[in-house]
């Protein structure tokens, strides 16, 4: 027993030692969308929201709906239209579903977040415009904590909102600023499994972490192209492991980051091919798919991940080559061809947007005016 003990801890130390694993980005599976009003087009996409069945919502936000499908594409259902009554929208944005199935629809230029069940029923209206407690102007992404509480970025007020799942205000942090625990234009919010929340802090071209206090932990990027700068990033996702992903909308690009602002990896390019991006907004997934709102491509895109690489050395592991990764094309999907910004640099949005939406990361179109 203790010659066999021994050996299971030296085999154990040899893998410690010797065993390297490289992760790798999600490869492509599939897009579906294309331009248009009929069913299961889409005009500039936003928002993506997985409920537990693997069903997917999109908020479809140029044709002023959601719709719903299966995780091939296949529409399931679909609701909404232009306006301001109870289940109409104007620009709707950011979704969230809950623990309990509910999808929360941020209907930004109507500055209030509305709560319906899984087929479109309305439940509940939050908000409206201001800057009072549990009042928004231009309401961006959102998240559900283990309690119960819903985090909302506040984006054009500059700060995040914390309130009950029944809408009841709970308390709020955050002004318009670059200092610690200051935004600009905080487009979403996301909470990792132990509480702590994550901002994506748009215009200061970084991520901030805080407890769920707002108290600051830890903020990482710097406007750029390299690995773990950012160029405007926008929506966020956070596995059951706590990697965050990060979708950096003005490099067009995803990236992949530990609890602690770690750079993983990345993956995406400018372009109309599959599993390249015109514009990446919305981003969700499980333990088997990634899913990202392609808006100036007027598509969802769908990914699958891959396990990591594991190899014996007794060297370092080789760092992996610079992106773009190799990319398959999607057929069967009709692409909007949109000529590429003239210069290698994308156009910041002005620094204080009037009452027409969020900013856009981009030259043009932008969220308000989707897909034209």
């Amino acid at each position: 027993m203790v010659s066999l003990s021994l050996f299971t801890l030296f085999f154990l130390l040899l893998i410690v030692l010797f065993v390297h694993r490289i992760e790798r980005p999600p490869a492509y599976a599939r897009s579906w969308g294309g331009r248009g009003i009929e069913v299961g087009q889409l005009d500039g996409p936003v928002g993506v929201a997985l409920d537990t069945s693997g069903n997917l919502y999109v908020s479809d936000s140029g044709n002023n709906r959601i719709q719903k499908f299966d995780s091939q594409g296949r529409l399931i259902t679909k609701w909404g239209e232009s306006g301001s009554d109870i289940g109409h929208f104007n620009l709707p944005f950011a979704l969230l579903v809950d623990p309990a199935g509910f999808l929360y629809v941020g209907d930004n230029k109507n500055h209030r977040i509305q709560k319906f069940s899984s087929i479109g029923q309305f439940n509940l209206e939050i908000g409206s415009n201001g800057d009072k407690d549990g009042h928004f102007h231009h309401p961006g992404g959102m998240a559900v904590d283990r309690y119960g509480y819903l985090y909302i970025a506040d984006t054009y007020n500059h700060r995040i909102q914390k309130l009950t799942i029944n809408g009841e205000f709970s308390g709020k942090w955050g002004s318009k600023g670059s200092a610690v625990a200051q935004f600009d234009t905080p487009w979403d919010v996301k909470v990792d499994s132990t509480g702590a929340v994550y901002v994506s802090d748009t215009l200061n071209h970084r991520v901030q972490k805080c407890g769920s206090d707002g108290a600051f932990l830890l903020e990482w990027g710097i406007k750029g192209r390299k690995d773990g700068q950012f160029q405007l990033p926008t929506f966020m996702y956070i596995n059951e492991d706590d990697y965050i992903y990060i979708v950096d909308t003005g490099n067009n690009r995803i990236q992949k980051f530990d609890k602690n602002g770690r750079f993983q990896y990345k993956w995406g390019a400018p372009g109309s091919g599959g599993g390249r991006f015109n514009r990446p907004y919305g981003i969700c997934g499980d333990e088997n798919f990634l899913y990202v709102a392609d808006f100036g491509n007027n598509r969802v895109i769908k990914f699958k991940q891959r396990p990591p690489l594991a190899f014996l050395s007794s060297k370092t592991p080789p760092r992996r080559p610079p992106g773009p990764w190799p990319i398959s094309t999607p057929t069967g999907v009709p692409i909007i061809q949109i000529p590429a910004p003239e210069s290698s640099e994308t156009p910041e949005p002005s620094p204080r947007p009037t009452d027409s939406g969020p900013a856009t990361p981009t030259p043009s179109p932008s969220p308000t005016e989707p897909g034209q």
